[in-house]
């Protein structure tokens, strides 16, 4: 009995000493990965603390994101599982490491535009899928009758690593292009049924339900082809608008081909219209405020007229230029129309003020064209220089 005891135990130990000698190479693997990772995360706080602005967003961003899932920690506790031979609790470390590096890549790595993520999808996926099949094919073979359970286990923890490629380019994608970041979530999802029937017991596979995951499989390989020809559309509708040269003086002229027709036939006559009829001509009909009307056209000749003849005169134009210029000026339009017209809506002005300035401004747009050819045009003229002008020459 004791010897039996004896040898019992010496297998338990020899079995454990075996085990210790496979997960070896892995304990210094691992051990080196968390000292690089250590070193990493110490640079990385260096960068963080040196930058500031929006540039160092994404690396702070990264830096929280290592600290709050435990980066370090979770290598450390992977690396003590291998070197107990946990090598279930060591398998769940460092996937949860290696999810966290991934999501750190993704922010640290350069912004990229959509038409860059959507492309890089696309060769992503198609990686993605042809790793599908290639589960596919060794799920039919696992799910034959004489198959080993170490065939159904290997094709189960194939198909685990397509689910976690397919969800992750579905990540890239959300927001660049999320019809097919939805297509890939229903790949994911079949993946995930295919995986179950892979991981149900052997009693419950039978000649019946053997097929399930292949199906399951074949399902999914439909939505990634779905998610790869939505995107590969996008990415052609993005190529032809960049294709396209945008000019946004060109857009505008467009515009205002297409509204200048309305404005003018339409609008402006309207506008026109409606500021006539609420000019009062009847409230101007007295001395006092004939006198105000004048007091009002002397004071806008001169802010305009005064103002436009004496800068003329400041930057060294001759005085019949300068006269030119200011008569030129002195007319006023649509413009005031529409301050004036507002300041009656709102209250500012009243109905008889409004009709004294409807007044200034067709009398100073009327006397332009007069004192323009007194004071200029016509000795332009007599010398030939605003027939050249008009001549275009």
């Amino acid at each position: 009995m004791n010897k039996g005891v004896i040898t019992i135990d010496k297998w338990v130990r020899v079995i454990l000493a075996y085990r210790y000698s496979l997960s070896r190479p892995a304990q210094v693997e691992q051990s080196t990965i968390g000292d690089e990772a250590k070193i990493v995360l110490t640079k990385l706080a260096k960068v963080v603390a040196a930058m500031d602005g929006p540039a160092a967003e994404r690396p702070r961003t990264a830096l929280t994101k290592a600290e709050d899932s435990r980066l370090a920690a979770t290598l450390v506790s992977a690396t003590g599982d291998l070197k107990s031979a946990n090598l279930l609790s060591a398998a769940g470390n460092e996937k949860r490491a290696r999810d966290v590096f991934q999501d750190l890549a993704k922010l640290l790595q350069p912004a990229r535009d959509n038409l860059e993520v959507m492309k890089q999808a696309v060769r992503d996926l198609e990686k993605a899928i042809a790793q599908q099949k290639e589960v596919k094919e060794e799920t039919k073979q696992a799910t034959q009758p004489k198959a080993e359970k170490t065939e159904v286990a290997e094709a189960e923890k194939k198909q685990a690593e397509v689910v976690d490629k397919t969800d992750s380019i579905r990540e890239d994608v959300e927001k660049a292009a999320p019809k097919a970041a939805e297509e890939l979530k229903a790949a994911v999802e079949k993946q995930q049924e295919a995986r179950a029937q892979l991981q149900d017991p052997a009693p419950k596979r039978t000649p019946q339900n053997e097929p399930v995951a292949t199906e399951k499989q074949e399902q999914a390989l439909a939505k990634m082809a779905e998610a790869k020809q939505t995107l590969e559309k996008q990415i052609a509708i993005a190529e032809a608008q960049q294709q396209k040269p945008k000019d946004k003086l060109a857009d505008l002229k467009e515009l205002k081909k297409k509204v200048e027709p309305v404005a003018v036939v339409l609008l402006l006559p309207m506008f026109f219209t409606y500021s006539g009829l609420n000019t009062r001509l009847d409230m101007v009909n007295n001395l006092e405020m004939l006198g105000i009307a004048l007091v009002v056209l002397a004071a806008s000749c001169l802010g305009k007229f005064g103002a436009c003849w004496a800068a003329a005169r400041a930057t060294g134009e001759d005085n019949r230029t300068a006269l030119a210029v200011g008569a030129l000026m002195n007319s006023r339009g649509l413009m005031e129309l529409i301050i004036i017209n507002i300041g009656l809506q709102k209250g500012i002005i009243q109905p008889a003020l409004f009709s004294v300035l409807v007044l200034m401004a067709i009398v100073t747009t009327l006397m332009a064209s007069p004192i323009f050819e007194l004071v200029y045009g016509r000795h332009a003229r007599a010398k030939g220089e605003l027939g050249g002008i008009a001549k275009g020459e």
